[in-house]
């Protein structure tokens, strides 16, 4: 079978596998923590929204994405975190494309199954908060930077931008992965691609 075939049967496995494990007992618990305010915030109005979000330490575009889900959701506390138990398995997609880049298959696969088996990770994919957008956002980022750097891809500069914005408008931390991105992306030009010494190069 050809790498291709055989590396699009890995994510599909690697999706429907985080996916299952991010959905378990995913409605057990009633909303809590934080929870509350973004549900609560959600159901505002646009004007309310962005005027408390002039004081609030979290930007609009996760309360935005829950506002347009709440038609569906309704109130149903499976429902209202679905978004996020599905940002969070969605993330195994490019943290595999990140690990083969850098080091191989094997590298890539191990790398999504610790996600996969997270504890840490559960808990965000079972919250109605930005956690899980902002790890899938900076995940996508780095994979496309990793891209960028080998030189052999044709650039999508747009798609590594769009990424950044969106990531800095979920949540705040989003600043420092950019600064991360700038610093690799420096170092990566003095010293040459990421992972071009051959050492993360090995397949």
């Amino acid at each position: 079978m050809r790498r291709g075939s055989t590396d699009t049967l890995a994510i599909v496995a690697l999706l429907l596998l985080c996916g299952v494990v991010r959905a378990l007992f995913i409605g057990l618990n009633e909303l809590a923590h934080d929870e509350p305010f973004t549900v609560y915030w959600a159901h505002r109005s646009l004007g309310e929204l962005f005027a408390q979000l002039r004081t609030e330490n979290n930007p609009p575009l996760h309360f935005l994405l829950v506002k347009l889900w709440l038609p569906i959701a309704g109130s149903d506390v499976t429902l209202l975190r679905m978004p996020s138990a599905i940002f969070s398995a969605l993330t195994v997609w490019p943290l595999f494309l990140l690990g083969r880049e850098l080091g191989g298959r094997l590298v890539g696969f191990t790398a999504a199954l610790l996600f996969t088996c997270s504890s840490y990770h559960q808990g965000f994919a079972h919250e109605v908060r930005a956690y899980t957008l902002f790890a899938l956002l900076a995940a996508v980022g780095m994979w496309q930077l990793v891209r960028l750097a080998r030189k052999e891809y044709p650039p999508h500069w747009g798609w590594l931008a769009a990424v950044n914005i969106a990531m800095v408008y979920t949540h705040f931390f989003g600043w420092t992965m950019v600064g991360f991105r700038c610093c690799a992306s420096f170092w990566s030009g003095i010293s040459g691609p990421l992972g071009a010494d051959g050492y993360w190069r090995q397949r």
